[in-house]
């Protein structure tokens, strides 16, 4: 089987010739156009060979001027390393360093107020060719970085940040996650309430069996009656938009379970084919153009056959949780 190289990979390996062409050009340069320009040429070497495209948008207008370039949340400010006034020096309190870090915490607000990003998602660049300044928005208060020369580690960062968070869509970030598909999240009680109905009106041998040795298991863990109705699951079903009046306590848990496994399965398959530069499992969900089609892909998921295909053996083979997809219609 062919070796696939990670992201990660990709990225030290490059990070070094990276730096050196964009200090390169910043002993020929004398406007700060010629730095961006260098920087988002070497940056398309690296996307071709990443199969990876970043969608920057360049002197994009805001409130407070106009950005050098935003790649979703990754914002870059440019400047030139022949002025003194706005070149990047050695030391945070030199003018150019002074100037670019409070034109990135402008640009942070901007982002906020008109396109709705949270302020800690953000990460700010300044860049002269010579150096990097780095600035975030972390537990309420501003972290800038000391300027840093333009080499492979520095690049690195960069690069990481980029390709991370300067890639289209949200981080796998734990406030992120939980919003979107935590227990109050809308998704969550939407899908956990199919669930419980799928289980408690199939009569499929399969399903049926997977539900049967689920009771086993969990109340073995457990210690108690798992068909016992109690306040709890009561409130439980309510919480999660399931009929309350004659609720079924294992048929409703059994569903939370599933629907966190799915969320699991999913959630660990995107970030494995993130980094080995594989079409994701959504992906191909989302591409599926008939019901029977989904359902294979989904079957696939359940299967592990990405996990196979990259000599994870034993990862997910299968589970008790994989009971739906017999009853899909």
């Amino acid at each position: 089987m062919p070796t696939v190289q990670s992201l990660d990979d990709l990225i030290a390996r490059k990070a070094a010739e990276f730096a050196d062409q964009i200090t390169a050009a910043a002993g020929l340069a004398d406007k700060e156009e010629e730095i961006r320009i260098e920087t988002e040429k070497q940056l398309a070497f690296i996307q071709k060979e990443a199969g990876i495209k970043l969608e920057g948008r360049h002197e994009f207008t805001v409130a407070s001027g106009r950005v050098d370039s935003v790649y979703d949340r990754v914002i870059i400010e440019y400047k030139n390393p022949k002025s003194p006034a706005d070149r990047i020096g050695p030391k945070p309190d030199s003018p150019g360093s002074r100037k670019v870090v409070e034109q990135i915490k402008k640009r942070f607000y901007d982002m906020r107020t008109q396109h709705r990003q949270p302020l800690n998602t953000l990460f700010g660049v300044g860049l002269d060719g010579n150096h990097f300044i780095f600035v975030r928005f972390r537990d309420d208060k501003w972290q800038v970085q000391e300027p840093v020369e333009v080499n492979r580690y520095s690049a690195e960062r960069f690069l990481w940040a980029l390709f991370n968070l300067g890639n289209k869509g949200k981080p796998f970030s734990p406030e992120y996650l939980a919003g979107d598909f935590g227990s109050e999240s809308e998704l969550a009680r939407r899908g956990v309430c199919t669930l419980y109905n799928a289980i408690i009106s199939t009569d499929h041998p399969r399903a049926q069996t997977f539900f049967k040795q689920w009771k086993i298991l969990f109340g073995e863990v457990c210690g108690y009656d798992v068909d016992s109705p109690s306040e709890k699951i009561r409130k439980l079903a309510e919480f999660y938009g399931a009929p309350t009046q004659g609720v079924g306590a294992a048929p409703l848990l059994f569903a939370v379970h599933t629907y966190y496994s799915i969320f699991m399965k999913l959630l660990a398959a995107e970030i494995v084919a993130f980094f080995h530069k594989l079409p994701t499992p959504l992906q191909k969900m989302m591409s599926a153009t008939t019901t029977a089609k989904l359902k294979r892909e989904v079957e696939d998921l359940e299967a592990g056959s990405l996990f196979r295909h990259l000599n994870i053996t034993n990862f997910l083979e299968g589970d008790l949780f994989a009971w739906y997809t017999s009853v899909w219609c």
